[in-house]
Parts: C-alpha cells; sequence; structure tokens
C-alpha cells in the first residue's frame, strides 16, 4: 500500500539515556543509536515490545553494543514497532526498549 506522505530517514543519536529506565522509540530512522550516561553492564539483555503488544521480542543479537552506545538498524525498528498492525495499517514504528543487567 502507498502512503500518502513521504517518511525520509536519516541516522540520529539519543544522548545522556539511563541504563535502569525504559527508552520510548517513535518514528522510521535510517539507524537509532541510544547514548548513556555510563558504560553499559557486561551480559546485558535487550528487549523492545510494540506499544500495542504483549508481548516483547530479544534483540541483544540484533544491535550493536559498544561502551554506552547501543546502535539498531531502522529496519529492527520497523519490524518490532510494526510487529503488531493489522494489514492495510500505515502507522509509523512505535515501541518500548529496556536493558536489563546480565
Amino acid at each position: 500500500m502507498k502512503t500518502p506522505w513521504r517518511h525520509p530517514r536519516a541516522d540520529f543519536t539519543i544522548m545522556e539515556l539511563q541504563t535502569d529506565k525504559p527508552v520510548g522509540i517513535f518514528g522510521r530512522y535510517k539507524s537509532l543509536i541510544l547514548e548513556f550516561e555510563k558504560t553499559l553492564p557486561e551480559n546485558i539483555t535487550i528487549y523492545a515490545q510494540d506499544l500495542s503488544a504483549g508481548f516483547s521480542f530479544d534483540i541483544t543479537k540484533n544491535v550493536l553494543i559498544q561502551e554506552h552506545r547501543i546502535k539498531l538498524s531502522g529496519a529492527l525498528i520497523d519490524t518490532v514497532g510494526t510487529s503488531s498492525n493489522n494489514n492495510g495499517d500505515i502507522s509509523a514504528p512505535g515501541l518500548v526498549l529496556r536493558i536489563y543487567p546480565g
């Protein structure tokens, strides 16, 4: 289905996040870097959940983790953030991400 508007994609960085707080992600991205105030603990698990879903996905192996940053691809955000959409639903992705220490 063709949308009546354009969704230009860009690389974004969100800074000064806290590892013990959930992160809300909305919209379409080329990539998204989440930059945390502190170095991430070792062996973390990262879960993401579509805002309208009753379940979450372990996305740990689908992201790039570096010291105090997590990089998500736009394709991953699209997949998780629209996983509960009905056929024909053209709404933008929306998800919540949570980090759990290992």
